[in-house]
């Protein structure tokens, strides 16, 4: 600003002495200056006027102190100072150097230039190091970008900005709708869409999965074949394309309940797609519970109702149950056997269990499957027979499994949450599950996100 206000001021002082003309050598352009510095605010004006209102300013998502954030970077056209102070020259006691002294003697030099260039071979001179800054800032904005996209921590940066990008978007929305009454990064803290998934990720995900993940993963694409998968890999594609996956994010065949695998492994093996993809990196342990995506639902119970899938790693296939009374006494001895008009009953029941959660993403269904839930519930007390070990519609001080009353509810998950040992659920046979309320380990408003976000029941208000 000062050499600005210190240009105009000598500009103002000296004028502009006009050369004498006569009329026929006035140029043909006379007063075109004028006119278009006239005409340049309206072209400017509108053009910047026509963008805003089209896209708006970008808007990322709150700032949050408490959280790590991977993906943060200057602006393009500071690059090159980040990557400048990543160099190894500049470690320890000498960032002192990439960060004040260097910089300001660049500065410094810049602003001898019009003095330097009054002689000719100053002017050499200017010219060189006006190419050197250029080139050197180029350069190491290239290498910053590669770094991002196929460097040491290319994956967590990637991911990063997808993340950044999927809270973006759902603030933005949750503000349209609903207004922001603080700030909004409170409308991202009490969002269980949003805070849930964490929550999640940070205290259940060691033994449990959602969909087979931590529930943190961003959902990048489905029914992608095996050769879009490898462009989209490349590394043209991950330097230039908003859509690129990193190989070390997972992939699975579409339409299955497999292993996520990652992406690079698919590859390798030339693996038969189409495939669903998301960012999201193999869990360091193995599942050791069951996989809470959609429970409670219709499929969950009905799949954890099938002797073979109770003992998978989606459901009890991890754990002390494995070997309980309800895989030895019910499914194996007794579903196994199951002739059509017992499997009928039994996909009555799995109504009728499931109804109990009263699920938003089953309400329709549920009011047009009335009787068949009555019946359900007969079924469920006399002819399968679930009351011998279970307490269902009142207590039952002799029942050995969990307390099938509003299973699946609300309060249900949040007791279940606060303290797995109580009598409702498993006094003496709990599997390792922590009383997250008991031990205050999570809050009852925490517990009630978690709640939330695993029955779907947060807004779902369009971007």
């Amino acid at each position: 600003m000062l050499l600005i206000v210190g240009h105009v001021y000598l500009f103002r002082r000296h004028g502009i002495t006009r050369p004498s003309r006569s009329p026929s050598e006035t140029p043909i352009l006379a007063g075109s200056s004028v006119q278009g510095c006239r005409r340049l605010p309206r072209g400017h004006g509108g053009g910047a006027g026509g963008g805003a209102w089209s896209h708006g300013a970008h808007l990322g998502s709150p700032a949050d102190p408490s959280e790590p954030y991977s993906a943060a970077r200057p602006g393009w056209y500071f690059l090159f100072l980040f990557e400048f102070l990543k160099l190894p020259y500049f470690a320890g006691e000498n960032e002192v150097w990439g960060a004040i002294y260097i910089p300001g003697m660049a500065i410094g030099l810049i602003c001898l230039m019009p003095f330097i260039g009054r002689w000719k071979v100053g002017h050499v001179f200017k010219v060189g190091i006006i190419f050197v800054f250029l080139g050197g800032a180029g350069a190491l904005t290239y290498m910053a970008k590669q770094e991002d996209v196929s460097g040491q921590n290319s994956e967590t940066y990637l991911r990063g900005v997808l993340s950044d990008s999927r809270d973006a978007q759902r603030v933005t929305a949750l503000a349209k709708a609903n207004g922001i009454e603080s700030t909004a990064l409170s409308l991202l803290k009490n969002d269980p869409k949003t805070q849930g998934a964490r929550l999640f990720a940070q205290h259940c995900a060691s033994c449990h999965r959602y969909g087979g993940h931590d529930g943190l993963a961003v959902e990048l694409a489905t029914d992608v074949t095996l050769d879009d998968l490898a462009k989209r890999t490349g590394m043209t594609s991950r330097f230039l394309s908003s859509d690129a996956v990193h190989p070390d994010w997972l992939a699975r065949k579409t339409g299955t309940q497999d292993e996520w695998r990652p992406v690079k492994s698919v590859l390798k093996a030339k693996a038969e797609g189409p495939f669903d993809v998301i960012a999201s990196v193999s869990p360091l342990e193995k599942a050791s519970a069951p996989d809470l995506k959609g429970f409670a639902s219709r499929r969950w119970i009905r799949d954890l109702l099938d002797p073979d899938q109770y003992l998978s790693a989606r459901y009890f296939g991890g754990t002390a149950h494995r070997d309980g009374a309800m895989y030895k006494k019910f499914l194996n001895r007794k579903v196994r056997k199951y002739d059509a008009d017992e499997k009928a009953m039994l996909e009555l029941v799995v109504l009728a269990l499931s109804a109990e959660a009263k699920l938003l993403s089953q309400t329709e269904v549920d009011k047009a499957d009335a009787d068949k839930i009555k019946q359900g519930i007969d079924h469920l007390i006399d002819d399968i027979g679930c009351v011998d070990c279970h307490a269902f519609g009142e207590p039952d001080p002799d029942a050995d499994g969990p307390d099938l009353t509003g299973y699946g509810s609300r309060q249900w998950i949040i007791d279940m949450v606060k303290n797995p040992e109580h009598k409702k659920f498993y006094p003496d046979n709990n599997d390792r599950m922590p009383a997250f309320g008991v031990k205050k380990i999570l809050t009852d408003a925490e517990i009630g996100l978690i709640a939330d976000w695993l029955r779907g029941d947060y807004p779902k208000p369009t971007p």
